[in-house]
């Protein structure tokens, strides 16, 4: 089994030259017990899905094109991502520049005294506190032999006459 991320840096040809290697070149024996067949694994979030799509469209027609069968498992899940603040830009007042974190503050102090304030969004940002988002990630397994418990889970895609 090979497991790839593909992220935007990833060259497609290496990509698609390991899992030809993997599921053309692997050693198949249906006979052989211990022989297991060859799957790959490829992984990629939302905004590099498109790269890993294509990657898999080309193993499958090569896989095709050189007469072989191939499976596809699709899963869709989703991963948590730390996503950093950006520093606030600065706001002009009159001529001169002043902090956003800088606040005046009009009116009685004896009632604000009793109450505690909310932090502004510019408050926020400067505590440094990172936003946490859930990004959509898309699995795509292959393999040229069916994978039973992967198409009760998935569903199954193939060139396979049925």
């Amino acid at each position: 089994m090979v497991t790839m991320q593909i992220i935007s840096s990833s060259k497609m040809s290496s990509k698609i030259a390991r899992s030809l290697d993997t599921l053309v070149l692997g050693k198949i024996n249906m006979a052989d017990v211990n022989c297991k067949p060859g799957l790959v694994v490829m992984y990629a979030k939302a905004a590099t899905a498109s790269k890993m799509v294509s990657v898999v469209e080309v193993v499958k027609r090569e896989i095709g094109q050189k007469g072989g069968k191939w499976y596809q498992y699709n899963a869709l899940g989703e991963t948590m991502v730390v996503i950093p603040r950006r520093q606030p830009k600065s706001e002009k007042v009159g001529n001169g520049k002043r902090q956003a974190d800088e606040m005046e503050v009009d009116g009685e102090e004896d009632e604000e005294s009793y109450f505690e304030t909310m932090k502004t969004k510019q408050e926020r940002i400067l505590e440094g506190t990172d936003r946490q988002r859930a990004v959509p990630v898309l699995t795509v397994y292959l393999s040229k032999v069916p994978i039973e418990k992967l198409k009760m889970k998935y569903g199954e895609q193939t060139n396979a006459k049925k």
